[in-house]
């Protein structure tokens, strides 16, 4: 009966132990916001339209690019072998970002998911999502995000979309290891490499289209963040993002490699950035009103949008800073993107 006594306690304890490391790692980053939302009461939004849309052929003549100029494609019939032919999914490595004095760095995964039926040497041009992940994460998680391929090949055989190849580049060194995205003062420089050195090895890789207007970053959370500073600051390669609970200043995992005040830290303010030189780009934001992580950006985010830039936001009522706040609405930016992306619209 003692015995029986002491592990029902020692059940007890461990329980409470549990509960309490769950609900500081809740109060931390709010996972859960009610006890609605942790019973699975999915929180409702509506979409809102912020600055005003710009014509296509205007922001390509409009748009400047702190990168460099993109290389232009090769021909159908000089790209190479595909690294694993006949298989969609596509694991790659390339060259990291190299250092800020310039020095190499590891190689980095690079998935690329190919679309059915997809010919290297066929004369079709497939539009590009760069698609990037959250913190921890890797190039795997796209393939656990609550069915994201199959939920774009259902609209792609339903033609609401064209055909795009998506390429989900490795942003950190390991999985905990939180870069931001940034060209790092005295470090890796992860903003060139993504926003530079990517596009280029996918434009000499695979058969994709070279404008702009065929090309869009697309994120969540700390990808949310990188998918909207790439677009914002490199519109003449990226014409587009989707940014699922991100934010709009970067916020480091430890201490920020610049001061605060830095002209490194002012560059990577978006908010700023867009009060004083708003970019002709589009960008479609999802969040919670009751997720302190991405929630609090947004919302002064959406307060300074101008023209020509082009805002549809999603603010849900109540939901923490978790992925089955906004999964099941993954469909909707497909939509949305063809709407703003000559590129990807549907071949007739």
């Amino acid at each position: 009966m003692q015995a029986l006594s002491r592990l029902g306690l020692t059940a007890l304890f461990t329980t409470l132990v549990l509960a309490l490391v769950g609900a500081l790692f809740n109060n931390e980053y709010a996972f859960y916001t009610s006890w609605g939302d942790l019973l699975g009461d999915s929180p409702e939004d509506t979409p809102r339209h912020y600055g005003a849309p710009t014509p296509a052929p205007a922001l390509d003549q409009q748009a400047p690019s702190a990168s460099a100029t993109p290389t232009a494609p090769t021909t159908p019939h000089a790209l190479p072998a595909l690294p694993q032919p006949g298989q969609r999914l596509q694991k790659c490595e390339i060259p990291g970002p190299k250092n800020a004095d310039g020095r190499p760095t590891a190689s980095r995964k690079v998935y690329v998911q190919l679309p059915v039926g997809y010919d290297q040497h066929s004369a079709t041009r497939h539009p590009v999502i760069v698609a990037m992940h959250g913190l921890p994460g890797s190039p795997e998680s796209y393939s656990k995000l609550d069915h994201f391929y199959t939920r774009l090949d259902k609209a792609v055989s339903d033609r609401r979309i064209a055909a795009p190849i998506v390429v989900v580049p490795q942003l950190n060194r390991t999985l905990d290891d939180d870069t931001e995205c940034i060209d790092d003062p005295h470090g890796l420089q992860t903003e060139t490499w993504l926003a530079s050195t990517l596009p280029t090895w996918v434009k000499h890789t695979f058969a994709v289209a070279p404008g702009r207007g065929s090309w869009a970053t697309w994120g969540y959370s700390l990808g949310g963040w990188c998918a909207s500073m790439l677009t914002m600051k490199h519109p003449a390669t990226f014409g587009a993002a989707v940014a699922y609970q991100g934010y709009f200043r970067p916020q480091f995992d430890g201490h920020p490699p610049f001061a605060p005040n830095s002209p490194q830290a002012r560059s990577y303010d978006l908010i700023a950035l867009e009060k004083a030189n708003p970019v002709p780009v589009s960008l479609w934001l999802f969040a919670s009103d009751a997720d302190k992580v991405s929630y609090p950006s947004v919302k002064e985010f959406l307060t300074v949008v101008k023209r020509p830039t082009d805002v549809t936001a999603r603010i849900a009522q109540g939901g923490g800073h978790r992925l089955s706040v906004w999964t099941r609405k993954i469909p909707r930016s497909f939509d949305w993107l063809v709407e703003v992306q000559p590129g990807f619209a549907p071949r007739p």
